[in-house]
């Protein structure tokens, strides 16, 4: 049931509009190489730390897929008031606040 709420977020866009952020350790790689079959050729974006104090300038992008990555509620909620939708493909908690959960069908 959730796999099919998320894959409806997922259609909604074209690859270019589609980034994927991913922590640069094991797991953080292979979840984006993972996403990144699935959804094509998109170079993912990659970062030392597991909570980064900056993150890379998503341009033109509309769905930003999460990978072993702990956003702070602030840089969620600033990407959410952009437009941006967000994905957390993640084993971590999510952060509450600001985000919205998915709606279950």
């Amino acid at each position: 049931m959730l796999e099919q709420v998320v894959w409806k977020r997922i259609e909604k866009y074209g690859k270019e509009e589609i980034a994927i952020y991913a922590h640069a350790d094991h797991d953080g790689i292979c979840s984006s190489v993972a996403l990144n079959y699935l959804f094509g050729d998109i170079e993912p974006e990659f970062s030392k730390s597991f909570k980064p104090k900056a993150f890379p300038e998503f341009k033109d992008k509309k769905l930003l897929n999460l990978c072993d990555l702990e956003l702070s509620e602030n840089q969620i909620g600033y990407l959410l008031s952009q437009g941006m939708e967000i994905i957390n493909f993640d084993h971590h908690d999510i952060k509450e606040g600001k985000t919205q959960k998915l709606p279950l069908p």
